[in-house]
């Protein structure tokens, strides 16, 4: 799956949105805020077995989040 995704680079902006983001959705998890900060930015399809915490994240910060539960 992994051959067909694209790494981005983090940049300082997107450190900083992410710290937005935990410090309004008072979530610690660096990894599932960096994945709601960039589905949302880049309007992406988030596909995990897990979709419980990176709604919980895009419901506070009012960011519609698409997901695929598989």
């Amino acid at each position: 799956m992994l051959k067909g995704c694209r790494v981005e680079t983090l940049t300082e902006a997107q450190a900083r949105a992410v710290g937005r983001l935990a410090a309004h959705s008072g979530h610690d998890d660096a990894v599932d805020l960096f994945v709601v900060e960039g589905a949302a930015r880049r309007a992406d399809v988030v596909v995990t077995s897990d979709p419980s915490d990176l709604a919980r994240i895009a419901d506070v910060v009012g960011i519609e989040l698409r997901v695929v539960v598989v």
